[in-house]
């Protein structure tokens, strides 16, 4: 009976896992659309100034902060992110594995 108790515990700290590493996940996802939108931004502002010729430098660089899209462009393009969120993927499908298991003999 203790052995049946201990599975069940160890099932909800795998379960907290789990959601702890979905939100991790989550919020690499929300971090690589903020990126995509502004490299779009970026794509449009660029393309727009090459056509528009009052549109001055001073107006350009008052809109957008460069050093913040620029670190955020280096953190989310790096492979430590990839390599990140490749072993979260690893942890989740294990923990599920593991949770089955539990259930099946529980």
């Amino acid at each position: 009976m203790a052995e049946v108790e201990y599975l069940k515990e160890w099932r909800k700290k795998l379960e907290l896992e789990i959601q702890v590493y979905t939100s991790q996940l989550k919020e690499f996802e929300k971090n690589r659309e903020e990126l995509n939108l502004k490299k779009l931004i970026l794509t449009e502002i660029a393309v727009r100034q090459k056509s528009d010729t009052d549109y001055s430098t001073e107006a350009f660089k008052s809109h957008f902060d460069f050093g913040e899209i620029s670190a955020k462009l280096k953190h989310l393009q790096s492979e430590t992110q990839k390599k990140l969120e490749e072993e979260l993927i690893k942890k989740i499908h294990f923990n599920e594995l593991v949770i089955d298991r539990i259930k099946t003999i529980t």
